[in-house]
C-alpha cells in the first residue's frame, strides 16, 4: 500500500468507523457503504462520495493538516469540530440532507476559500456572531430550500462567487453591499420581490448574473445559460 494515499472502491458494507493508517496523508472513499469517517490529524485530503456516510468525525483539537474535505453522502448537519480544521481549504458538502447550517460552524477558518453547501435540503442560514473568513471566494447554497438569507454578520471581502439557484428567496439581506469583490453571482429560480431584484441588478452592475447551476451540478462544469431573471 503507497503509504502517502489511499483510496479504496468500496464494493461491499464497511462496518465501524474508517480512517487512514498512520502514515498516509489522502484518504479516498468512492462507492459502497461507509457509514463513519474519522478525520485523522495526518490527513491532508479527505473524500468519500456516493458511500453513505452519515457521520464525520474530528478531533476536538486544532488540526493544521486537512486542506481539502470532499463530502457528498448522508450528512443530516455540518460535522462537529469542523472549526477545529483551521488549514482546510476546499470543503464540499454538496448533495447532503442537511436542513439548517449556522456559520457559527466555520468560525477561526481564516483558509476557507470554497464552501460548498449545494444541494442539500436547507431552508435556514443564520448566525450568532460576527463570522470572519477573509480566504472565502465561493459560497455555493444552490439547489436547497432558502426562504431567507442573512449575510450581514458574515465577513468575506474577497467573495468573488455566490450560487443562491433553485431556492425560495426574495431577498438577500447583507447583499451585494457588503461583497465588494463579487465576479459572479447565480440568482436564477428563485422568488425575488421585484423590487429588491432590480435594485440588486442596479448595484451589481458588471457582475455576472444570468447563469446558475441546475440539479445535479455541484460546480462550474454543469453552469446554464439564461435569458433573464425573474421576480414576483
Amino acid at each position: 500500500m503507497d503509504q502517502l494515499r489511499i483510496l479504496l472502491l468500496f464494493l461491499a458494507t464497511v462496518s465501524g468507523v474508517l480512517s487512514a493508517s498512520d502514515g498516509t496523508t489522502e484518504l479516498t472513499i468512492l462507492g459502497g457503504v461507509a457509514p463513519k469517517v474519522h478525520v485523522k490529524p495526518s490527513l491532508k485530503a479527505v473524500t468519500s462520495l456516493r458511500a453513505g456516510t452519515g457521520e464525520v468525525l474530528i478531533d476536538p483539537v486544532e488540526n493544521h493538516n486537512l486542506k481539502i474535505l470532499n463530502l457528498v453522502g448522508e450528512l443530516n448537519a455540518v460535522p462537529e469540530n469542523i472549526h477545529n480544521l483551521r488549514s482546510l481549504e476546499i470543503l464540499n458538502l454538496c448533495g447532503n440532507n442537511f436542513q439548517y447550517v449556522s456559520l457559527d460552524s466555520f468560525r477561526g477558518m481564516s483558509r476557507l476559500a470554497k464552501l460548498n453547501l449545494g444541494h442539500n435540503r436547507i431552508d435556514t442560514v443564520s448566525s450568532t456572531i460576527d463570522i470572519n473568513l477573509p480566504a472565502l471566494t465561493e459560497l455555493l447554497l444552490h439547489g436547497n430550500k432558502l426562504r431567507t438569507l442573512d449575510l450581514t454578520r458574515l465577513q468575506a471581502d474577497k467573495l468573488e462567487r455566490l450560487y443562491v439557484s433553485e431556492n425560495q428567496l426574495k431577498q438577500i439581506d447583507g447583499f451585494p453591499q457588503l461583497f465588494p469583490s463579487l465576479v459572479r453571482t447565480d440568482l436564477f429560480g428563485n422568488k425575488w420581490n421585484c423590487a429588491w431584484l432590480n435594485s440588486t441588478l442596479q448595484a451589481l452592475g458588471d457582475v455576472e448574473t444570468l447563469s446558475y447551476l441546475p440539479k445535479p451540478a455541484c460546480n462550474d462544469a454543469g453552469t446554464v445559460k439564461v435569458a433573464s431573471l425573474e421576480c414576483e
